[in-house]
């Protein structure tokens, strides 16, 4: 995968850090990189095609003037589990009434 593309300082700007990271816990290929410098921070993170091919990196930044909060947790996406875990409930279930009509028909299983 390639990286996250350069950004372009402005005159009279230097990092301070930068660091890149893995925000995914399964998908560790899709690195997100932060560039703090002494007048802006800058994001970098990787756009995905149905959330797992990268393509493409989408650019935010903001002026460290703006910045007034930063909070960091571990919060979770959990629609796809549920839908994933919904789908397997709902095949789970036909599978058990298909089983039962085949034999209360007669039929062997």
């Amino acid at each position: 995968m390639p990286s996250a593309p350069p950004i372009n300082l402005l005159p009279g700007e230097t990092v301070i850090r930068h660091q890149d990271f893995t925000p995914r816990l399964i998908l560790t290929y899709l690195k997100t990189t932060m560039i703090l410098t002494n007048r802006r921070l800058v994001v970098s993170s990787p756009n995905t095609i149905f959330g797992i091919i990268p393509h493409g990196y989408s650019i935010h930044s903001a002026p460290i003037e703006t910045i007034t909060d930063a909070g960091c947790g571990n919060g979770r996406q959990t629609g796809a589990i549920s839908m994933v875990g919904s789908l397997f409930a709902v095949l789970l279930v036909v599978g058990a009434f298909v089983m039962f009509v085949t034999i209360a028909g007669g039929g062997t299983f």
